[in-house]
């Protein structure tokens, strides 16, 4: 995981994006998304 800010405490099964993601922009930082509770995060950088 490598958020620009900080770890939030999530389970081994994650997915992270960075701020472009299927030729969309997301205007900087990272998202992470737990699989397992369905928690978001947004680390803008």
């Amino acid at each position: 995981m490598f958020p620009n800010q900080w770890t939030p405490k999530y389970s081994p099964t994650y997915l992270e994006i960075e701020e472009y993601f299927g030729g969309f922009n997301f205007g900087g930082g990272n998202g992470q998304l737990d699989l397992a509770s369905l928690e978001f995060d947004w680390a803008c950088g």
